[in-house]
């Protein structure tokens, strides 16, 4: 391009016309384009791959996770019901066993008891069926002495023999007192007798088959109750064992469950917000493709339309045909009588411009140098002013927007300054109070809590008290029954004693033939009665003892009862006034933090709508490739560079800085 201001110096120099480098430079640009395009869609293409392989499969690995935690979370619910279930069924089979083992026991007690009483009663019934059968032995035998024999005499102490029969054996035994009978009245008695004892034995002897035959059925009975009970014993025992072992089973697995829905639930959350990122991005991605992509058919689009443009004949044609003969003719007269005055003018605006356009990198001034090495003096000359005037439009304009734009922006900072520092306020009151919230719940609770375990702790020593204080009235009354008793037993032998260690009378002197007697006085037992008294009055004085301390402990424990009373009911009554207390001031900081919320709602909004506000002034105001200071900057030296040209073409750049101004 810098070739180009040789174009009315000399002919040699008349290679490249103007419309032929723009249109070299905008097929340049739309070969870039294209190249550029097609690279981006090859890149895309492989990044869509990518979202689309990544996001396949961790939502495959997701949705395996979710299958696995709702699998982990339904055997654990399971399991947790399995467990309470087998808690209730151990607590059952221990009380069963508890409930079996005991009735054994207690059956082989009665059964124990209910055997020594048959033997004692079987060996009634024996003995009394021996007396009886040697009785009427005894009878049958016509002994003069039967009626008072051993048998005889045996039956009549026998607590079995019935009233009827005891009498009639009382009065045979009686006629044995009279002297010996005669032979007929004896037989005539005898058998009366006999007839009784034998239908008395007979009666026995049922009975005891009787009893017997009872006896087997109840031991029969303990045996089937015994081997029942022992059957459920074992059954339970090992029921007990295997329920055991599934608990522990059934623990292990939930537990093992757990930590692994703990990983999987962990898992889950990082490959869910893997998952959330990996779309936002690719979604963002192919958004921004989108758009990039319609740029790109748009610039390209656009060039093609300004190369049809420039290479239709309009243009191009017309261009070939009346461009060359001008140049010529130019180059003509500059041959004839050399370069004029306007035409070295317009050489040198053109360098300037040129040389300004390379300084700045302004396309304005490098667009403007081209059209003014091909164009007439005077029109180069007003193209320039024009541009100038165009030049300092635009600073005025964009002066003015850059005061809307401080001010705007100025505004939407303290605006957002103000409702961040708002936001962070309330937000600091909400937890605040949040928090005090909770203290407040917390304390509450507590405060319940403790008057709850306050009453039951009362409750529960009232109980004690009563039941300590009835066992107390009881201990007293027996203790005191105890030393009146032992009091009059040791009256009863301390007069005895006392009265008999006098007694020394002698009994006389037995005769030679006499068995041995007594040689001393009988004073009782004076030794052993004192060691029994000493011991009377050691029970005595540990009734005594037991009486004075239990009157004690149960005045101490009453005043230690009222005492906890009292200071429980006072405690409670504190407790009580606290939680009052702190239900008045939750509700008030509830109050306050409903307050809190509603201004945090408002505020926020208020300051995203300035968010969003200063997201459209960046935009308008602050995003551009160069900055404010660095365009005026620019500008001002395009419009220097211009004033230069045109002072150089012989124009008056006073008049147009006074415009500019």
């Amino acid at each position: 391009m810098r070739a180009v201001c040789a174009l009315g110096v000399a002919a040699s120099a008349v290679q490249v016309t103007p419309l032929q480098k723009v249109v070299e430079m905008l097929e340049g640009m739309l070969a870039k384009s294209k190249d550029e395009k097609h690279e981006e869609v090859v890149r895309f293409n492989t990044f869509k791959q990518w979202c689309d392989d990544t996001n396949n499969a961790k939502r495959a690995t997701v949705k395996d996770e979710k299958h696995s935690i709702s699998k982990l979370t339904a055997s654990i619910e399971k399991d947790t019901a399995t467990i309470a279930h087998l808690d209730d069924e151990l607590a059952r089979l221990n009380d069963d066993l508890a409930a079996w083992q005991g009735d054994l026991k207690a059956a082989a007690g009665i059964r124990k008891k209910e055997n020594i009483d048959f033997m004692e009663q079987h060996k009634d019934y024996t003995t009394s069926i021996d007396q009886l059968n040697q009785a009427v032995e005894s009878i049958k035998s016509h002994s003069h002495d039967a009626p008072q024999s051993s048998a005889l005499l045996q039956l009549q102490n026998n607590k079995l023999i019935p009233t009827s029969a005891y009498r009639v054996l009382q009065a045979f035994l009686q006629s044995g007192d009279d002297g010996v009978p005669e032979a007929n009245a004896y037989e005539s008695q005898s058998g009366g007798v006999v007839e009784v004892l034998t239908e008395l034995r007979r009666k026995f002897e049922d009975e005891r088959l009787q009893l017997e035959k009872e006896e087997a059925k109840e031991k029969f009975a303990y045996e089937q109750a015994q081997q029942g009970l022992s059957d459920n014993i074992e059954q339970g025992e090992t029921e007990l064992a295997t329920k055991t072992q599934d608990m522990q089973k059934t623990k292990k697995r939930k537990a093992a469950d757990e930590e692994e829905l703990e990983t999987t639930q962990k898992a889950l959350v990082e490959d869910s917000a893997y998952l959330q990122d990996t779309e936002n991005l690719c979604l963002e991605k192919a958004q921004a493709y989108e758009n990039r992509q319609v740029t790109r058919a748009g610039e390209i689009e656009a060039i093609e339309q300004a190369l049809g443009i420039l290479n239709s004949d309009d243009v191009k044609g017309n261009a070939e045909k009346h461009l060359p003969s001008l140049t010529q003719r130019g180059v003509a007269l500059v041959q004839l009588r050399g370069e004029s005055r306007g035409e070295a003018a317009t050489r040198k605006a053109v360098e300037l411009l040129q040389s300004a356009a390379q300084r700045t990198g302004s396309r304005t001034l490098e667009m403007l140098a081209i059209q003014a090495s091909g164009d007439p003096f005077q029109k180069v000359k007003k193209m320039i002013a024009d541009m100038i005037t165009k030049l300092m439009n635009e600073a005025n304009e964009e002066a003015t927007h850059k005061g809307f734009c401080d001010t705007e922006l100025a505004m939407n900072k303290n605006t957002r300054d103000e409702k961040s520092t708002n936001v962070e306020k309330l937000t600091a009151e909400v937890e605040e109070r949040t928090s005090k919230s909770d203290d407040f719940k917390e304390k509450l609770a507590k405060l319940t809590s403790d008057v709850s375990e306050l009453d039951k702790a009362v409750a529960e020593a009232t109980e004690t008290r009563n039941t300590e204080h009835a066992k107390n009235t009881e201990t007293i009354a027996d203790a005191k029954a105890g030393q009146k008793a032992v009091a009059s037993a040791l009256e009863v032998l301390k007069n005895f004693y006392a009265k008999n260690a006098a007694n020394t009378d002698l009994m006389q002197g037995p005769a030679d033939d006499a068995p041995a007697t007594f040689d001393e006085p009988e004073q009782g037992q004076q030794g052993a009665a004192t060691g029994v008294i000493g011991m009377l009055e050691v029970v005595l004085s540990d009734f005594t003892r037991l009486e004075t301390e239990t009157t004690e402990d149960e005045s101490e424990a009453q005043s230690e009862y009222d005492t906890f009373v009292n200071e429980s009911k006072e405690d409670k009554a504190v407790k009580q006034l606290d939680i009052e207390t702190y239900t008045a001031d939750l509700q008030r900081n509830e109050g306050k933090l409903h307050d809190a919320q509603t201004s945090l709602e408002d505020e926020q909004a208020e300051l995203d709508t300035a968010e969003k506000y200063f997201e459209e002034l960046k935009e308008e105001c602050v995003t551009q490739p160069v900055s404010y200071e660095e365009r005026v900057r620019q500008r001002e030296e395009e419009i220097a560079s211009l004033q230069n040209a045109l002072q150089v073409l012989g124009g008056d750049s006073n008049i147009l800085d006074s415009q500019g101004a």
